[in-house]
């Protein structure tokens, strides 16, 4: 049941992400009819310190070095599509870990730490984070929004 309230939060989290997204990108004029681009200037960062104008150009990294990206498929859940083979991984199952990899959970073995939304456990109690909660700085710094 935990699982099922969880993958619902992160489909939840995940769709707000993107819609946020999408409202930032919107130019807005003032009283004098001048452009504002402050989304524009707006940067967000992966593990490697790489900046990105968009949350959804974010890359995520595993332990091997394969780069994931978020995609939203035609059921409008969040997929992770491996940027080299194009495999697509259901992005309910996608986390990062404590040490900021990619983690596909294929086979859901992780447990939702008690009095926490998004922070799970494994059997060897490795901390694994909510993929949607995680971002970096531009030094690449694990960034944990519970």
């Amino acid at each position: 049941m935990m699982k099922k309230i969880g993958a619902l939060l992160l489909v939840i989290l995940t769709l707000l992400s993107v819609f946020s997204a999408c409202s930032k990108s919107a130019d807005t004029k003032d009283s004098t009819s001048k452009t504002q681009t402050t989304a524009s200037q707006e940067k967000y960062y992966d593990a490697k310190g790489n900046s990105y104008s968009s949350t959804l150009d974010v890359l995520f990294y595993d332990k091997d070095g394969n780069a994931y990206k978020l995609e939203t498929a035609e059921d409008y859940m969040p997929d992770y599509v491996n940027q080299s083979t194009g495999e697509r991984l259901n992005g309910l199952q996608c986390y990062v870990t404590e040490q900021g990899y990619f983690y596909y959970d294929k086979d859901n073995k992780l447990s939702l730490k008690d009095g926490s939304m998004s922070i799970y456990y494994d059997s060897s109690k490795n901390v694994y984070y909510d993929i949607s909660t995680v971002s970096w700085d531009k030094d690449g710094t694990l960034i944990h929004q519970n």
